[in-house]
Formats: structure tokens, C-alpha cells, sequence
């Protein structure tokens, strides 16, 4: 047999024909073991490429760390200089304590500035607005109007609902004679508190005073219907009767009011006024005298006991309270009432013409030395209605008796 033309051994049986070097190569391409394999070499890895991308990765990563904490300090000094200056803003240092005043007024500015984006809750603020309402108080006893007004008015501007601040300015507005801001302020008071006799009876004050006795006695009636043992809406309305000549009114009203304030010289005085109209001079004296007791140095009750002293015929008496008043009063507030028609035969004698000229002279003198500027306009036979505050029912007598 011929070698060549023989297969190999591991020939597929039943080959077709061809080379036998062929049939070997299909047969190792077909064989598993080599299928897929490349039979061109790998090529060959960069490992210094690879390290310095490595190296250039943990330097950004480092660089980005350093920038970081960089931003993270600046951040956190600059924060620490900023609480620094607000905590020794308002130190002074040794060359502002030797040198020029602090200016109080820019401080509380710069303080008002800091302040106001800080929004207070409401018991913060009403709070604060008690406090100064109570301040105002305070400097209303010590008669220190003006700083009492500042301190309701800005009680108010804090919390707008304190309505007993603004029914405490309404009545230091009526001390101060600003009847016309009494009105506006006292019924901006009722509006909030319509069943108040307190409110009721200053607004009816604030009336009286614009010489409007009709609308203030309709507005003591409303407080006497909310309460009628409320003492100064009686007496007020016995003023606002006496001023619309409705004598038997006033007295009934007055009788109501000693009820409640046995013995008071504001209602005597009224009272002996009522006898006096219709000539009982003894007894409206005698009314007087008690008064007198209580009260011995107010000016409107002396003046009116010297004029029914006077009419009384008995000289000695008018011309002992005459002086006295002098005394106390301006002058020109005695000579005015003295030149009334109840002096009239006083001053045909000769003390009268006497006392008459002395008065005159310190007059003179009084005007000179600017002294009258200094009073406040009064007269010495009127009568102040009362106000509902125990602050404000001093007024009368202190006006009075300067």
C-alpha cells in the first residue's frame, strides 16, 4: 500500500477526495480545543502609563481636599469676627471714656436697627406695653404730664388693644385742657369698651368743658344705667343741671352723690350755691363753714364764702376770706371776683377801697415780674367736674391752688 494515499488516522471515514495535508487543516480548524484562540501574540501592557494616571488621580483629589478646608476657615473666621464686633460694639475703650460723650441717640438707633428684624410675640409685647402704660402712671402722679402722655402714646403704638392706656390719656388730655384730643381719644376708648361708666362719664367731661351740658348729661345718664351707684356721673350731671339753670335737678343729683361721699367740699360747695340763688344766705354759709373744715385753702370755696358773707351784710366775715384768699390766689383772680357784684357794698367803705388798691398794686408788680404767665387761666367760682381715675380726681384742687 502506498503511505501517501492512505489517510491518517484520525481522517474522517468517507472523506471526500482532496489532499490529505488539506483534510489535516480543516480538521485542526474544526477542532475545539483551538477554536477562538488568536493565533497573533498579545500585545504588551504600559505599566508607566498606568502609575501616573494613579498619581494624577490622588493629586486632584488632594488638591480638591486643600481648597475645601481653605474655604471651610475663611468661612468660620470670618463668622467669628462678625459676632466679635457685635459683642464689643457697644464697649467703650479707654480713649472714648476720657474723650467725648457716647451719643445716646445713634446707639439707640444702631439698637432699633439690630432689633428690627426680630419679630416679638404678642405676650412680648403687651407685656412691655403694661409696663410703660404703669410708667405712665407713675409720672401722671408726679405731674409730669407731658413724659405720662409720651409713655401711654407709645404703650399704645406697641399694642393697640391696652385700652386702659387710652382711656388714661383721654383724662390727661382733659388735665391738660386739650378738650379737642380728649374727644377723638375717649371715643376711640368707648368704641372698644361702649358699656364703660368709667369711659362714659370722662367722655361726658370732655363735653362739659366744650360747653355742651345736653350731650354730657345724655352721657352720664347711659353710665348711670350701667351703673347707678356710680358716684361722678351724679355729681356731673348736677354741674350740667346747674348750667342749664334746672336748680331742682342739681339738687337731687347732688343728694345722690352725698349718699355715697358724705361730707365732700365739691358737692357742699354746690349745695350752698343752690341755697345762695334763692337768699338763704345763713344757711348756705353754714353749708360753707363745714366745707371749710375739710378744705380750708381752696380758693373757689373761700371766694364763695366771702361773697355770701357779703351779702349777708356782714363785712368783717367777706373781708377775713377775702384775705385769706389773697393770700393763696393770684391778684388778679381775687380782684376780679372782688370787683363782682356780691362786693358791691364792700367796696364803698373804706377798707374795701383799700383792700381793693393793695391788690391792684401787687397786681402791677405781678405783671411786671411776668408772674401771670406762669398761672393757668381759672375762675375762682367754678367748680371742676369729677373724672372717673383716682389720678384725675386730684386735678381740680391742684390747678386750683397754685
Amino acid at each position: 500500500m502506498n503511505p501517501i494515499s492512505s489517510p491518517p488516522p484520525d481522517a474522517e471515514p468517507g472523506g471526500t477526495g482532496g489532499a490529505a495535508g488539506y483534510q489535516y487543516h480543516r480538521q485542526r480548524q474544526n477542532d475545539p480545543s483551538r477554536r477562538g484562540r488568536d493565533s497573533r501574540p498579545a500585545p504588551r501592557r504600559d505599566n508607566r502609563a498606568t502609575s501616573h494616571a494613579a498619581w494624577y488621580t490622588v493629586l486632584l483629589v488632594l488638591a480638591s481636599m486643600g481648597m475645601f478646608l481653605l474655604i471651610v476657615l475663611f468661612i468660620s473666621r470670618k463668622t467669628w469676627q462678625m459676632k466679635e464686633n457685635a459683642r464689643t460694639r457697644d464697649i467703650p475703650d479707654s480713649a472714648s471714656v476720657t474723650g467725648a460723650p457716647v451719643d445716646l441717640d445713634r446707639k439707640r438707633v444702631e439698637t432699633q436697627e439690630l432689633l428690627s428684624g426680630v419679630r416679638r410675640s404678642d405676650a412680648e409685647l403687651a407685656n412691655e406695653a403694661t409696663l410703660l402704660a404703669r410708667r405712665g402712671d407713675l409720672l401722671q402722679s408726679a405731674g409730669q404730664y407731658v413724659q405720662a402722655a409720651e409713655m401711654y402714646s407709645e404703650a399704645l403704638r406697641l399694642w393697640p388693644d391696652l385700652n386702659s392706656a387710652r382711656g388714661e390719656l383721654g383724662r390727661l388730655n382733659l388735665r391738660q385742657r386739650e378738650y379737642n384730643k380728649a374727644l377723638i381719644v375717649l371715643q376711640s376708648a368707648i368704641g372698644t369698651e361702649p358699656d364703660s361708666p368709667a369711659l362714659l362719664n370722662d367722655l361726658a367731661v370732655a363735653y362739659f368743658y366744650q360747653n355742651r351740658a345736653a350731650k354730657a348729661a345724655e352721657l352720664l345718664e347711659a353710665a348711670l344705667q350701667y351703673d347707678p351707684q356710680f358716684a361722678p356721673a351724679h355729681f356731673n350731671r348736677a354741674l350740667c343741671f346747674l348750667l342749664q339753670s334746672d336748680a331742682a335737678a342739681a339738687a337731687a343729683e347732688l343728694e345722690r352723690y352725698l349718699a355715697q361721699a358724705p361730707g365732700d367740699p365739691k358737692a357742699l360747695k354746690e349745695q350752698a350755691f343752690l341755697e345762695a340763688s334763692r337768699s338763704r344766705y345763713a344757711e348756705a354759709y353754714a353749708i360753707q363753714a363745714g366745707a371749710l373744715q375739710k378744705k380750708p385753702d381752696w380758693i373757689p370755696l373761700i371766694m364763695d364764702a366771702a361773697a355770701v358773707a357779703a351779702l349777708m351784710g356782714d363785712m368783717d366775715k367777706a373781708r377775713a376770706h377775702l384775705e385769706h384768699a389773697a393770700a393763696k390766689a393770684p391778684p388778679s383772680v381775687v380782684l376780679q371776683s372782688f370787683r363782682g357784684p356780691a362786693f358791691a357794698e364792700l367796696r364803698k367803705t373804706d377798707a374795701g377801697r383799700a383792700f381793693e388798691s393793695e391788690l391792684e398794686k401787687k397786681d402791677r408788680a405781678r405783671q411786671l415780674t411776668g408772674g401771670d404767665e406762669a398761672v393757668a387761666p381759672w375762675d375762682a367760682y367754678s367748680n371742676e367736674p369729677l373724672l372717673s381715675s383716682s389720678l384725675s380726681e386730684k386735678a381740680p384742687e391742684t390747678a386750683e391752688t397754685e
